[in-house]
């Protein structure tokens, strides 16, 4: 059985989107009530700033996935 919900935060020009927030906000109500833990991976290219801003919301972990190739946002390469 699953003991942590994993959230994927987006972002565009160095922020986070509100839905990504939204997201973590509704991971971290269910963790209050399951006991379990948040983390989050943060995918794309330059992602100090964003990174910095999620984990300013205190998921448990936050995973860079960095790449050149993340750099603008297709499905192809995200789900990749």
């Amino acid at each position: 059985m699953a003991d942590r919900i994993l959230v994927v935060a987006e972002h565009r020009e160095g922020k986070l989107n509100r839905a990504s927030l939204e997201a973590l906000a509704a991971a971290q109500a269910l963790c209050r009530d399951s006991g379990w833990a948040v983390d989050c991976v943060l995918p794309g290219s330059g992602l100090e700033e964003p990174a910095q801003e999620l984990a300013a919301h205190c998921p448990e972990r936050v995973y860079l996935l960095e790449s050149p190739t993340l750099l603008q946002y297709t499905s192809d390469a995200y789900v990749s």
